[in-house]
């Protein structure tokens, strides 16, 4: 349910190709985002896909589909980014400068308070910040169930 419209301004891009996998409620119909088009190309493929609790089962649905044209680079991301990457825009910006495998996001906003966290440093790639979680196995239910 959240607001896509910020894919709009990627689709745009040359050589960007879009995919938004939907779990949502089925009611309601697609989001405004998922009905532009330009040149008879649609800028942003939309799918809706059975909801399995993470969104990594979207980004593994569109690996399997898509496993004979993956494009070079593949960016996942969810609906609201801004919660798990604040500087998710600036990164998208400096895609140049990424690893052949770049993380993107650092931790959720609400459990970036805890004391844990305010021991870590920011990375950063071409000034835009990216904080890798210190986290172990144990952990990851805390910080992300």
């Amino acid at each position: 349910n959240e607001d896509l419209a910020w894919v709009a301004r990627y689709a745009q891009r040359p050589g960007w190709r879009v995919f938004v996998y939907l779990t949502g409620r089925r009611g309601g119909g697609l989001p405004p985002v998922c009905s532009g088009s330009a040149g008879g190309r649609r800028r942003v493929r939309c799918s809706r896909i059975p909801n399995a609790g993470y969104e990594w089962h979207g980004y593994l649905r569109h690996v399997i589909d898509r496993y004979e044209t993956l494009a070079p680079t593949t960016i996942f991301l969810q609906g609201d980014p801004l919660t798990v990457s604040p500087d998710v825009h600036c990164l998208l910006n400096a895609t140049r400068l990424w690893a052949p495998v770049q993380v993107l996001s650092w931790v959720q906003m609400a459990k970036r308070k805890m004391e844990f966290f305010t021991q870590c440093r920011a990375a950063n790639l071409g000034g835009c910040r990216v904080y890798v979680e210190p986290v172990t196995a144990g952990m990851r239910p805390m910080l992300h169930g």
